[in-house]
């Protein structure tokens, strides 16, 4: 019996996320997290978005580092971006190892990463 654990929800099926972002959505996605997270310093970031497709209003930031890592900021999280009523991104979550599945509508986190872990609170 799983009582007490977490349990994972995989989706492995259904492709529900698009691979790359408009252009608009990512100079936006971008520009608030090289802002917010690398404070300007992301000359060595590639970044990775995909937007769900069960809400797209929702996007999946992965950061990918190449060399050389010159005024550069590392990290090794990703962030799940919402955006606003009036157009703009916002950081709404991260991780670094796994991903609540309540930290979005129901299977907004599970389009984006595939899986998920529910937690018994």
């Amino acid at each position: 019996m799983w009582w007490g654990r977490d349990v994972r929800v995989s989706l492995t099926r259904v492709r529900v996320w698009r691979d790359v972002a408009t252009a608009a959505e990512r100079r936006a996605i971008v520009g608030d997290a090289s802002r917010r997270i690398f404070d300007g310093h992301d000359r060595c970031v590639r970044y990775v978005i995909a937007v769900s497709r069960v809400d797209e209003r929702y996007a999946l930031v992965a950061y990918d580092f190449r060399k050389p890592y010159t005024d550069c900021r590392l990290g090794n999280a990703e962030s799940v971006d919402r955006r606003t009523a009036a157009g703009a991104w916002r950081e709404l979550s991260e991780a670094s190892s796994r991903w609540d599945c309540l930290a979005a509508p129901p299977g907004v986190i599970r389009s984006l990463a595939r899986s998920c872990w529910l937690s018994r609170r």
